[in-house]
């Protein structure tokens, strides 16, 4: 049995998976559906380090990354790979869908991962990222400048007078932002 194949739609996902042979299945269903409708699929499969599934996302940019299927021991993993692809800042708009597995049989589970989006099939995935708009990305918290210090130096006639600290006070290794 073949799908009918639709015109590339400009999208791309990347679709990783718990170990094990039942994830794989499902994933690879996932991947073939994705596929043919018309998105660019990469495979990664199970067992994929977090720190490649980083790079992969930086290079690749796709619009969606899937976790499909997970055991109930794995999702600790699920949530750090989560917050270190979040961490990197390197593809803020991409969401991450977890599908599968665990997902399916614990209530919002998949909020607790932090994951953006969440289906309990393959079909419903392919309808979901069809129709997700782009993550939006945390605002860029402004860095609370720091008041200068004011230091006490002796006044000619002995007396302690306030003076703004200056750059020359300041060791060599420190760097003033202003």
């Amino acid at each position: 049995m073949s799908l009918p194949s639709r015109d590339p739609n400009g999208k791309s996902i990347i679709i990783i998976c718990a170990n094990g042979e039942s994830e794989e299945l499902g994933a690879q269903m996932c991947a073939d559906l994705f596929e043919a409708d018309g998105w660019r699929v990469w495979l990664l499969g199970g067992g994929v380090p977090d720190d490649e599934v980083v790079t992969a996302a930086r290079q690749w940019r796709p619009e969606i990354l899937l976790i499909f299927g997970t055991q109930p021991k794995e999702v600790a993993g699920v949530r750090q790979l989560i917050s270190a692809i979040r961490e990197s800042g390197s593809h803020p708009s991409m969401n991450i869908m977890v599908s599968g597995g665990v997902f399916n049989r614990a209530y919002e589970l998949w909020k607790e991962a932090h994951a953006d989006l969440f289906t309990s099939s393959p079909a419903d995935a392919l309808k979901l990222a069809a129709e997700a708009k782009p993550n939006e990305p945390p605002l860029a918290t402004a860095i609370a400048s720091r008041k200068r210090r004011r230091c006490l130096r002796p006044s000619q006639e002995g007396l302690g007078e306030a003076f703004p600290l200056t750059t020359t006070d300041l060791p060599s290794f420190v760097s003033v932002v202003a």
